[in-house]
């Protein structure tokens, strides 16, 4: 969790200091160092900066893309599904009002929100990342303390830039051995054996720390990020790697 406590805006040590009884606080206040924004989540958010006449706190850390609505095939036709069609556009609307960086459908930096992140160097290691998503938690194979949000986080996040977070308590999860075929154990079969164990409810407000002593491919933890989100819980997520070939990952799963 040191990521975690680099980024606490509240309780600080001087406000522990100042006030013996915040030490039993179960919840601090958080710095986000990047907010990762899409077309679904995102609407209300907006409109709840408008009604409450707030602007966006650091719109030079927020970005945004359209990725949840978009059509794989001929981009150049016009959407078939209204609802998909109003979703994107009120993005577009929304990011020229407020001055966010949007990758639209006709951006060449378009993309899934997840991928895109890593791809353009908005994902760094040792910073904080929220989404309005729950596979959020992929960012942490590349370092970060990332977790998806929901709405009403959204705006808050939009309008602060920071975020109230419970403190969860902590579990460590290794995983050891030596593969004789690099196709022989997955993502999935890992975490899929941690959740046997555990259950489908284990990381509930439970910050996981997976050590992955084997050889792996840097996709394999990007891909237990993900899979710990689905598996688990929300997720949030923090992989530290040694090159490639370890990933150390913390996440934490809210029901």
């Amino acid at each position: 969790m040191y990521i975690c406590q680099n980024h606490i805006v509240y309780p600080t040590d001087s406000d522990i200091n100042d006030n013996p009884e915040i030490v039993n606080h179960d919840s601090y206040l958080l710095y986000i160092d990047r907010h990762l924004v899409h077309e679904v989540t995102s609407p209300q958010a907006f409109s709840g900066l408008r009604l409450s006449k707030r602007k966006v706190r650091r719109p030079d850390l927020t970005f945004a893309t359209m990725d949840h609505n978009v059509p794989t095939t001929n981009r150049s036709l016009p959407l078939v599904d209204e609802t998909s069609s109003i979703q994107m556009n009120t993005l577009d609307e929304n990011c020229k009002e407020f001055g966010i960086t949007l990758f639209d459908l006709n951006h060449p930096n378009q993309g899934i929100v997840h991928v895109i992140g890593p791809e353009l160097g908005i994902t760094l290691p040792g910073t904080t990342i929220v989404c309005g998503d729950s596979h959020t938690s992929t960012h942490g194979a590349f370092g970060a303390f990332a977790f998806g949000i929901g709405t009403s986080e959204v705006e808050h996040v939009l309008a602060t830039q920071c975020l109230w977070l419970s403190k969860p308590k902590t579990m460590a999860v290794n995983f050891n051995g030596t593969l004789k075929n690099n196709f022989a154990i997955s993502s999935k079969d890992m975490i899929l054996y941690l959740i046997r164990n555990i259950g489908i409810g284990g990381g509930i407000r439970i910050g996981i720390g997976i050590g992955i002593g084997i050889d792996i491919a840097i996709g394999i933890g990007i891909t237990i990020g993900i899979r710990i989100a689905i598996g688990i819980g929300i997720g949030i997520g923090i992989a530290i790697g040694t090159g490639i070939a370890i990933a150390i990952g913390i996440t934490i799963g809210i029901a």
